[in-house]
């Protein structure tokens, strides 16, 4: 969701509602960063210093170091037609030698309701904590031309209003060069709804396709888009096969139970196609608390996400599903499926 999108809903929160402590105060504080975020011709600079002694691998939804030390700096301004977020950052030693980096820059220019953006954004695609099956922050962000929605209003009509609000995200990038197959195109696109206020329901879709030796015209990439992309399809064979594809459905269910803000969660991605949808499907589950202690003034989150352990046949997937082993809860036969990770 934008800040736009944000401010909007905060904006239209009825003020009156008489809202515990723990809530009030969140309120006051995202409704202060959304100000700050949508205030239009004000250049805002800021910056940031990191260090880790052993910077993990595997990262998850919280924002912690990729590299031993990293300092960085940067700015955002806004127009009504214009968005700039600059940030440049130096790390040392890093993994992929590149010392100076752009990760969090991004041009906007905004088209009706919809952004067009050159983006170097990290990306979560999925309701889970510890990572995301399909798209997540776990590598550096793919320079991208990206476009997404800037308000999630719901249709006007009645056939599709029952959608509620609507986000939808697409993006065009290109992977780097030390891969197995250099320089990959990659294709994704989401789209996510809330039919009714508790529940929010995601469609994402990611692909690899083009790169070095590949294939990487018009017709490659509507062969990929419609699903006609895997080998023996039509008589493909692995060195003329489109692409490789990932996508899947999530949901989060969240409500009050029993004076507790709760939510259940899962996603579920499919590697390959079969019949049109995908299929090879594996998936993930989890439940979150979360509330105030009155006594500390603490807020606190609570969650427990669960992954099947049967993972035979996924190995080239076992890197996005390895992402929780350095927190404990991976199998030992997932701890074996783990690629270049012997710890």
């Amino acid at each position: 969701m934008s800040w736009e999108a944000l401010a909007t809903e905060l904006n239209a929160f009825d003020n009156s509602e008489k809202l515990p402590l723990s809530a009030q105060l969140t309120l006051w504080r995202v409704q202060a960063k959304a100000i700050r975020r949508t205030q239009r011709k004000d250049v805002k600079f800021n910056y940031r210093v990191s260090a880790a002694d052993s910077p993990t691998a595997i990262r998850s939804f919280e924002d912690t170091p990729r590299e031993d030390f990293e300092v960085a700096g940067g700015y955002t301004w806004l127009n009504d037609f214009l968005s700039i977020d600059f940030d440049l950052a130096l790390v040392d030693s890093p993994d992929d030698g590149q010392n100076w980096r752009l990760d969090g820059s991004e041009v906007g220019l905004d088209w009706g309701n919809f952004t067009i953006a050159i983006s170097m954004m990290d990306r979560w695609w999925g309701p889970g904590w510890d990572g995301s099956l399909i798209l997540s922050n776990n590598a550096r962000p793919i320079p991208a031309l990206t476009l997404r929605r800037t308000q999630t209003k719901p249709f006007k009509t009645e056939w599709l209003s029952w959608i509620g609000p609507w986000d939808l995200r697409v993006i065009w990038g290109e992977m780097e060069s030390d891969r197995v197959i250099a320089n990959p195109r990659f294709f994704g696109m989401r789209f996510n709804f809330k039919p009714i206020p508790s529940l929010e329901i995601g469609l994402s879709r990611t692909a690899q396709w083009c790169g070095e030796g590949r294939p990487c015209d018009f017709y490659t990439f509507t062969d990929l888009f419609l699903g006609r992309d895997n080998a023996a399809d039509d008589g493909l064979t692995r060195e003329d096969e489109p692409g490789n594809q990932l996508a899947g459905v999530d949901i989060r269910w969240s409500n009050l139970w029993f004076g507790t803000p709760m939510a259940f969660y899962g996603q579920f991605i499919g590697e390959d196609e079969a019949g049109g949808f995908p299929s090879r499907f594996l998936g993930m589950g989890g439940v979150e608390f979360s509330g105030w202690l009155d006594y500390w003034h603490w807020s606190y989150r609570v969650y427990a996400e669960l992954q099947p352990p049967d993972l035979e046949n996924r190995v080239p997937l076992s890197r996005s599903l390895c992402r929780a082993r350095r927190r404990r809860r991976c199998t030992d036969r997932l701890a074996r499926l783990c690629p270049g990770d012997t710890e």
